[in-house]
């Protein structure tokens, strides 16, 4: 339910553990009383689980603190591959596949050459990752 889903009637939430930040018990929380009416949050805590445990016995700790803005790490090729795949097909459905989907996906978004990966003749060569001991 983080994925911004808005059940305007829900009026409960019922968490089966305790999240692990501030920011995910908000997010949570707040699915309940969108709708102008008041909501009800339910917690549960594990008595096998040691977050759980910790934070049952420091409620206050559960919703204070500094909710951090969300980050994305640019580095992460698997991220970054599939975000463009999802822009690539969603293209396409738009188009209603109008044009072949090839192996590039230039046809779709401009890269600056500016942050281009340069080409190298090394490129395709595979490291070897193998170690040798003696």
């Amino acid at each position: 339910m983080e994925l911004g889903v808005d059940i305007s009637s829900l009026n409960v939430v019922h968490m089966r553990n305790i999240p692990p930040t501030p920011a995910n018990y908000a997010q949570r929380s707040g699915r309940a009383g969108r709708s102008g009416w008041s909501a009800l949050t339910l917690v549960y805590a594990s008595a096998f689980s040691q977050h759980d445990r910790y934070y049952f016995k420091r409620p206050s700790v559960v919703v204070s603190g500094a909710v951090k803005p969300p980050q994305i790490d640019l580095t992460n090729e698997d991220l970054i591959l599939s975000h463009l795949r999802a822009i690539w097909l969603a293209a396409a459905v738009r188009s209603k596949f109008q044009f072949e989907l090839s192996s590039s996906l230039e046809q779709v978004i401009r890269v600056p050459e500016t942050i281009r990966p340069k080409k190298n003749a090394n490129s395709n060569r595979k490291r070897s990752t193998s170690s040798t001991t003696q």
